[in-house]
C-alpha cells in the first residue's frame, strides 16, 4: 500500500509538470508568432532559454549560407561583448560540431574534454566554462543555428532532461526564424530591383519624401544624381541583351562599391 501510495504521488508530479511545461511551450509559441521581426523573435528565444534552464551565459548563432559558417547573432550573460563578431567555422568549437552533426550534445564537465577545453579556453575571455549544453536549430532538415548554454547558476551540470526541453524550444525558433526571414525576403523583393539588387523606384520616391522632409526641418542639403550609361544601346544591339544585363550589373556593382553606407542608389 504505500509504495502505491508513492507511485501515484510521483505520478501526480508528473502530470503536473507535463502541464507546467505545456502551458510554458504554448507561451512561448504565442510570443514568438506576435511579431515577424527577426530582433524580437531572438530576444523572445533567449528570454525563454533563460527560463528553461537557468544559465550564465547563452548565445544563439546562425549560419551563414553564402560563407558556410556560423556567426554569433544574439548573446545574453556574462560573454556578450566577447563573442561579438565572432565566427566559426563548421566543425570547430563545441557549436560547430553541433551545427555540423545536427545533434544535440552535452559536456558535463568542459575540463575533462581534451577536445574542447583548449578552445574554450582561448575563447572565453577569462570566462570558465565548466558544462556545456548545445542544441541545433534545424528547419526541413537543415541546421539553421545553434542554441548555446553555459554554466548552470546553480552549478550543477546540465542534463538530458535541459537537452529536452531545450530541443522543444529550438524546434520552435527554427520555425519563428524561418518565418522572420521569409518576411524579409519579401519585403526586401518589394523594394530591390530584380536583375541589379539595387533599390527600386518605390524605395527612391519613399526616401526622396523622407529626405525632402528632413532637408526642410533641418535646413540641410541634399544631392541628387541621375546616371545615363552612354552607348548603351549600342551593348545591347551588338552583343545582345544578356550581355546588355551584366553590363548593368557589373556597373551596379562599381557604383555600390564607391558609395557610403548613408547613401542610397536605385534603378
Amino acid at each position: 500500500m504505500p509504495n502505491l501510495i508513492e507511485e501515484n504521488k510521483e505520478l501526480r508530479e508528473n502530470l503536473k509538470q507535463v502541464k507546467k511545461e505545456l502551458s510554458f511551450f504554448m507561451k512561448v509559441g504565442k510570443a514568438l508568432t506576435s511579431t515577424l521581426e527577426l530582433d524580437k523573435v531572438l530576444e523572445i528565444i533567449m528570454e525563454n532559454v533563460h527560463c528553461l534552464v537557468k544559465p550564465e551565459s547563452w548565445s544563439l548563432l546562425l549560419l551563414d549560407d553564402e560563407r558556410n559558417d556560423l556567426y554569433y547573432v544574439i548573446a545574453k550573460g556574462r560573454l556578450p561583448d566577447a563573442v561579438k563578431g565572432v565566427r566559426l567555422q563548421m566543425g570547430e568549437g563545441v557549436a560547430g560540431r553541433v551545427a555540423e552533426n545536427g545533434k544535440p550534445l552535452i559536456i558535463s564537465s568542459v575540463s575533462k574534454e581534451k577536445r574542447y577545453s583548449s578552445f574554450l579556453k582561448n575563447n572565453n575571455r577569462g570566462f570558465i566554462s565548466k558544462s556545456i549544453l548545445c542544441v541545433p536549430i534545424i528547419n526541413k532538415k537543415k541546421t539553421i543555428g545553434v542554441l548555446e548554454t553555459i554554466n548552470k547558476k546553480d552549478n550543477t551540470p546540465f542534463h538530458k532532461r535541459d537537452m529536452e526541453l531545450m530541443s522543444k524550444l529550438a524546434d520552435q525558433a527554427a520555425i519563428a526564424i524561418e518565418r522572420s526571414n521569409l518576411y524579409q525576403k519579401m519585403a526586401n523583393l518589394a523594394i530591390t530591383d530584380d536583375l541589379t539588387k539595387l533599390f527600386n523606384l518605390r524605395y527612391l520616391y519613399r526616401v526622396l519624401d523622407l529626405e525632402v522632409k528632413r532637408s526642410k526641418r533641418y535646413n540641410s542639403i541634399f544631392s541628387v544624381i541621375f546616371l545615363d550609361l552612354d552607348c548603351f544601346k549600342l551593348v545591347n544591339d551588338k552583343y545582345g541583351h544578356l550581355h546588355g544585363s551584366k553590363t548593368l550589373v557589373e556597373v551596379a556593382s562599381i557604383l555600390v562599391r564607391a558609395l557610403r553606407e548613408v547613401d542610397i542608389i536605385s534603378r
